[in-house]
């Protein structure tokens, strides 16, 4: 039996286009704004980051669908809501503390979210 690991794998794909972007971004003026779902926000006028407080920081990542995952879990195991709103908190705002830019907003209304999403599913 053949036990070889695939190479081409929806990870390996998202993280090479992870980097293609970044090199893309750093060589482009302003490339940041104008790349992803970016553009689709400042054609018809919009912010794209609205509570941000720069204007060139991107929201990125998955971190706050996990925090709606992480709220319907609370919600259902109520043995470990403590340690995830301990943990929620702690991803969201100590990163601040030292003055990583972190979407602290995400994390606390996707967790809102998904805790509200339990009592209709």
């Amino acid at each position: 039996m053949n036990k070889h690991k695939k190479l081409v794998t929806l990870t390996n794909i998202l993280i090479v286009c992870t980097i293609l972007m970044y090199f893309v971004q750093t060589n482009i003026a302003y490339g940041n704004v104008l790349l992803g779902l970016n553009i689709y926000f400042f054609s018809d006028k919009l912010y794209y980051q609205p509570l941000s407080t720069d204007d060139f920081i991107n929201v990125v990542g998955a971190s706050g669908a996990i925090s709606v995952l992480m709220g319907y879990y609370a919600l259902k195991v109520k043995e470990e809501r403590k340690g995830i709103v301990v943990w929620i908190v702690l991803i969201s705002f100590v990163p601040l503390m030292f003055g990583v830019p972190v979407a602290w907003y995400a994390h606390l209304i996707g967790f809102v979210v998904g805790f509200l999403m339990g009592f209709i599913i």
